[in-house]
């Protein structure tokens, strides 16, 4: 579930929605994210997780190019 901010809240916040995952027990993780890119929210989500799974495993953050 995403959970997104409305009214002046939302028009003053650069990301008003905002989805926690748990990873592993004991761990979770929440992200913001700008209401507009709520229609793509299962790409979104699997890049997330992809990108947090690496860091997990390799204990360093991916590189962009």
């Amino acid at each position: 579930v995403a959970r997104c901010l409305t009214g002046d809240e939302s028009r003053q916040s650069l990301a008003e929605c905002q989805r926690d995952v748990l990873l592993t027990d004991g761990l979770s993780l929440s992200y913001r994210f700008p209401k507009a890119l709520l229609a793509n929210w299962q790409a979104m989500e699997s890049a997330v997780l992809e990108r947090a799974r690496f860091m997990l495993k390799t204990g360093a953050p991916t590189t962009t190019n």
